[in-house]
């Protein structure tokens, strides 16, 4: 049985999607501008949602929830850029593998 987790790039990927999620959760500031944003362009699914090792299925969640909001994440680096204080977020978004 092979596990997709366990590959380098996939590794890499969920590290980045934690981190995206840790920081947007714990910013009141960025996170109610996320929250603002997601509400203007009435996206379905949304929130953020972190990825979890002993919960295989949070994969699928923690993957499609960043790609339902990437465009509203662009923007927050686009307009707002001064909301993110952390610099390995820009770095994150704005990264080709995004």
């Amino acid at each position: 049985m092979c596990n997709i987790a366990s590959y380098k790039f996939s590794d890499h990927l969920l590290c980045y999607i934690n981190i995206i999620v840790i920081f947007f959760n714990n910013s009141h500031i960025a996170g109610a501008k996320l929250k603002q944003l997601i509400e203007k362009d009435n996206i379905k699914d949304d929130r953020l949602r972190l990825y979890c090792k002993i919960c295989w299925t949070t994969l699928n969640k923690s993957v499609n929830s960043v790609l339902n909001l990437k465009l509203v994440l662009e923007k927050i680096v686009k307009d707002y850029l001064n909301l993110l204080f952390n610099s390995k977020i820009k770095v994150i978004i704005e990264g080709q593998n995004f």
